[in-house]
């Protein structure tokens, strides 16, 4: 159960805190190409920082399945990894965010204290963004 744990949390880290190496100022939405199977994913651009704004589901050649092992739930959790499996899944370009990004971040949402509900919330991601998308979080 702990390892099932650990999985989806890396695919939540994975799939909704990428971070491009490309910096920018403005808010705004925008979609990527991924060379590899052609998947076309939705960015987003807060603050300085591009954030992937949909789950990866990039089909690696071991060690990634899908949530509760149905394929069904592939596009609302794109695709599990392992840890090791995750940082060699991110797109060229892509990689997973550090400690210093994730900072950066929870900065640019107000801090500690709010940013989480923040990231979580459809209407400040609208408003930010001039889009919405669900973001799929888990507590546990």
């Amino acid at each position: 159960m702990k390892k099932q744990k650990n999985l989806i949390l890396v695919v939540i880290i994975l799939s909704l805190l990428m971070t491009y190496s490309y910096k920018t100022r403005s808010q705004q939405m925008n979609t990527f190409i991924d060379t590899r199977d052609n998947s076309i994913y939705k960015t987003v651009t807060l603050g300085n920082q591009i954030w992937m704004a949909e789950n990866l589901h990039f089909k690696t050649s071991k060690d990634c399945w899908y949530y509760k092992n149905d394929s069904i739930n592939c596009k609302k959790f794109g695709r599990l990894y392992t840890w090791e499996m995750a940082k060699e899944a991110c797109p060229v370009g892509w990689h997973l965010p550090s400690k210093a990004e994730f900072d950066t971040l929870i900065k640019f949402l107000g801090g500690d204290s709010v940013a989480g509900a923040k990231i979580k919330s459809n209407s400040f991601l609208e408003t930010q963004t001039r889009f919405a998308y669900k973001l799929s979080i888990y507590r546990y």
